[in-house]
């Protein structure tokens, strides 16, 4: 047995990787003329000159000949135990190492240093940070911690962290395409993404794109974020006060335009309704 360089780890002499932190294991070989520990890839002997050529089976640090026929056997004879063990490892370092580049960018943006917090924000966004990535977007938007604004790169890390999960990222990337792509079939497949995991920011989004493309559909986009205040969010509450207006507004103009009383009182019923719900969230 020996011990990993990197965490002390005990592996197997024959380990190509550390079964505790996945680290390599470097390996060495052995002279058989005079037993000097060597790096794999030396052709002589550093102490007695002997060319390592021959020695070729002795590659592991084990001062044993390797048994040739075992390693055709066996692929896996000079692997640890459990070869996917160090991959699952090596994974867990990973999201362990992007949630602390995180962690240190909130950290430094919480102190004001926002030059090193986009630097953190940005090592952690590449190696996938769905959160450091939507954050890192709103740096670039606002030249925060950079030169200066990069819209393109804004949105690029926008898209990037709503597809990698993020609800705010999926919100405004739906922004983008709604507003700047004029693509608002593909912004409200965005909000509905976000709405559909309780994403309250999300559903106002959704509601007030379907009220804006069919006015008439009022009572089925009022009914959406009215159903997002039950958890009494407050994102949810400004959003269906916001609705609400806009629902009072469009059917008093339609009162203007229509002809005869009894029309005319039904939609003023649907202001009072709409006036009424709007002040009822305004508490």
């Amino acid at each position: 047995m020996k011990n990993c360089p990197n965490c002390n780890g005990e592996v197997k002499d024959t380990a190509k990787f550390c079964k505790h932190c996945g680290t390599k294991i470097e390996q060495k070989q052995i002279c058989s003329q005079c037993g000097a520990t060597l790096d794999c890839d030396s052709d002589f002997c550093e102490e007695c000159g002997t060319s390592l050529k021959q020695n070729a089976n002795n590659f592991f640090d084990t001062g044993k000949k390797v048994n040739s026929s075992t390693l055709n056997d066996d692929p896996w004879a000079n692997v640890d135990d459990d070869p996917w063990l160090a991959v699952d490892n090596q994974v867990k370092a990973l999201e362990k190492s992007k949630e602390n580049k995180y962690q240190s960018g909130m950290e430094c943006d919480l102190n004001e240093q926002y030059r090193q917090a986009f630097d953190y924000f940005k090592q952690s966004a590449e190696l996938g940070h769905a959160e450091a990535q939507f954050i890192l977007a709103t740096y670039y938007r606002d030249g925060k911690g950079c030169s200066m604004p990069d819209r393109e790169k804004a949105c690029e890390w926008f898209f990037k962290s709503a597809e990698n999960g993020s609800l705010a990222g999926m919100v405004y990337a739906g922004e983008i395409c709604q507003y700047t792509y004029k693509n608002p079939q593909k912004a409200k497949e965005w909000y509905q993404k976000a709405s559909t995991q309780n994403y309250a920011d999300g559903t106002v989004h959704l509601a007030q794109l379907v009220f804006n493309q069919n006015k008439e559909d009022y009572a089925y986009a009022v009914d959406m974020v009215q159903e997002a205040c039950r958890t009494h969010n407050k994102i949810a509450k400004q959003g269906l006060i916001s609705l609400c207006n806009d629902v009072v507004h469009y059917l008093n103009s339609k009162m203007q335009k229509t002809q005869g009383n009894l029309s005319k009182q039904q939609i003023m019923q649907e202001i009072k309704k709409y006036e009424s719900l709007a002040k009822m969230y305004s508490y």
